[in-house]
């Protein structure tokens, strides 16, 4: 399939994403990074708050962080990465608050309804690269372990039929110091450079 064909293809694929309204608990509008054509694909949990005010995914806190961890590591800055990369995420709308007032974690009925713009994705894009970002996100590919155990490796995977390498991220929440102390500071750093150094990664960056 060319290229012009698979964007063609993407391009109404995210417009029907951006139409869903599959899940009645989920906060509207969806979000999403847009219709980029890559084989480095990024899964997140779900926007925050502030996302779908601001219309794209990693908008806010968490976002400064992440953009960080690939420019310091990497060398890619936000506008390049959002270019250059397809985002995706668990679910693509605002879940909303919990009692406790943090944002609610989606429910299995929802991730499941969900899950098939995923499919429909990584069908199409073919990654060879996924960086799945957060606990949620890494719980999709394989059984969530200790993040100690997986944090900084490179995972050859196969998934909804197509063959990539999953490297996992911690979530950049400022809520969880896991990133920011050992052994976390130095597995994320390591992972880090586990990502700079995948070929899907150089050929798109370089």
């Amino acid at each position: 399939m060319s290229r012009a064909s698979i964007q063609q293809q993407l391009e109404r694929h995210v417009e029907a994403l951006l139409a869903c309204a599959r899940c009645p608990g989920m906060h509207q509008p969806v979000v999403s990074g847009g219709p980029v054509v890559s084989d480095i694909l990024l899964v997140g949990q779900a926007p925050g708050i502030k996302e779908p005010i601001l219309g794209r995914p990693f908008a806010w806190t968490a976002g400064k962080t992440l953009f960080k961890w690939f420019e310091g590591e990497c060398g890619v800055d936000e506008s390049r990465f959002r270019s250059g990369v397809y985002m995706a995420a668990v679910c693509r709308c605002f879940p909303g608050k919990n009692a406790k007032g943090g944002d609610r974690v989606p429910a299995p009925d929802e991730i499941a309804r969900c899950s098939a713009w995923l499919e429909a994705e990584m069908t199409l894009l073919r990654p060879k690269l996924v960086l799945a970002v957060g606990k949620l996100a890494i719980s999709q590919f394989l059984p969530p372990p200790p993040l100690t155990e997986i944090i900084g490796r490179q995972l050859p995977m196969e998934r909804f039929g197509v063959s990539f390498d999953l490297i996992p991220l911690p979530h950049p929440s400022g809520a969880s110091p896991w990133h920011r102390i050992e052994p976390g500071r130095t597995l994320l750093k390591e992972a880090l450079r586990r990502v700079a150094t995948h070929p899907a990664w150089v050929r798109r960056f370089a």
